[in-house]
């Protein structure tokens, strides 16, 4: 069974090299003790302490499944939920004062959360299973991880945005396999493909294939604006649609209404659960990706400081990660989890070759991104 979840955060980096253990230099980096905020919960025996811990969550992650070892570490703590549709109704709250101890942004709104004063340092070193996170993973997210020498972000769930398609149907059309993302734009497939209704999605796909190098991606010049402008309304002239319901494209997909559609990876598992042909490209511009994670809130006191830091231990518990990969079909970043998940689900998103998270395109944070939402809303309405 999968889930959809949306939860969409985005940022790019790319390393010359295979990063270190994230027990060693890049850990020191990252870990932040503060004296005041580690010793409080470890006065009381955790049966004992008794009080109330606030999550702001995406719909969805609410599941005990996902914190099982804190519930019984603590069976005296409560676990209370809000959530948020988006990180900019998130950002808002958090601004208007709420405080909750535990929050889930993605990577690229860290430095804006940062910034805006409502998340507060992390320090790894209580978190025993932040050491078995993909060190891959703790590569690519480093920029958005570490901010001034202090960890505010602990990488959770990940996954990658390309092109679903239909191998059986392109042969009926005599379409050979693609290799780029331009295979949306192939006027032989006019009226059969799809691609997602949100500017901060389509934007950078746009930008690859109209040739935007990749690291201009998330601060394009006017002229390169220009460029994907041209190329969305070739898009929008070749698209059958352009969807914002995960249910959506993956009937599309099902019944052959779409042969090709831009999607998450998810979709591919739910595919192969229906037993239809599908493959998920690996497009030579590079897969874009993104990864989400846990923030600590400011604002809390130490008791709440430290079941902050325990209840992300839990979440990232092999367990906890490996119902996340069988339920929702995301990436998980503890390596551990692998073994415990479906094997099938497992190859069918290459979760076991996290060599390619470092040839990824991570979604990063752009200032443009409100000039982006207004050209779309143009392009769409032109």
């Amino acid at each position: 069974m999968v889930a959809g979840v949306a939860a969409g955060g985005y940022y790019l980096t790319r390393p010359s090299e295979m990063p270190p253990s994230p027990t060693t230099a890049t850990t020191a980096a990252m870990t932040t003790p503060t004296t005041e905020a580690m010793t409080t919960a470890a006065t009381t025996p955790p049966e004992e302490v008794e009080t109330t811990l606030s999550v702001f969550e995406w719909t969805g992650y609410e599941l005990e499944q996902f914190w099982a070892s804190f519930k019984a570490k603590y069976p005296k703590v409560k676990v209370e939920f809000s959530f948020f549709g988006d990180e900019s109704e998130a950002l808002s709250k958090l601004q208007a004062g709420f405080k909750p101890d535990v929050v889930h942004p993605c990577g690229s709104s860290v430095k804006r959360w940062v910034d805006a004063g409502v998340i507060q340092p992390i320090n790894t070193d209580a978190i025993p299973n932040f050491q078995d996170i993909y060190p891959e993973l703790i590569q690519m997210s480093q920029d958005e991880m570490v901010i001034d020498g202090k960890c505010y972000l602990i990488p959770w769930d990940w996954g990658y945005t390309s092109i679903t398609y239909r191998p059986d149907l392109l042969d009926y059309y005599h379409v050979e396999k693609p290799d780029s993302y331009s295979i949306l734009w192939d006027r032989r497939l006019k009226g059969m493909v799809s691609a997602m209704d949100s500017a901060v999605e389509i934007f950078p796909m746009a930008a690859l294939v109209a040739g935007v190098p990749k690291e201009q991606i998330w601060t394009m010049t006017d002229d390169q604006l220009e460029l994907v402008r041209e190329k969305l309304l070739e898009l929008k002239d070749n698209a059958r649609t352009f969807w914002s319901d995960y249910t959506e494209v993956f009937q599309m997909l099902a019944t052959g209404e779409v042969v090709a559609a831009e999607t998450w990876n998810e979709i591919i598992v739910m595919l192969a659960g229906e037993k239809k042909p599908a493959a998920f490209l690996d497009p030579k511009e590079g897969r874009l990706a993104y990864v989400c994670g846990f923030s600590i809130g400011s604002g809390i006191d130490n008791l709440h400081y430290d079941l902050a830091h325990e209840y992300i231990n839990a979440a990232l518990a092999p367990e906890s990660m490996a119902y996340l990969i069988d339920e929702y079909a995301y990436g998980a970043s503890n390596k551990k989890a692998i073994a415990l998940a479906d094997p099938n689900t497992v190859s069918l998103l290459e979760l076991d070759k996290p060599e390619k998270l470092l040839q990824g395109i991570f979604w990063k944070y752009s200032p443009e991104e409100e000039k982006w939402v207004e050209m779309w809303t143009e392009i769409k309405a032109g």
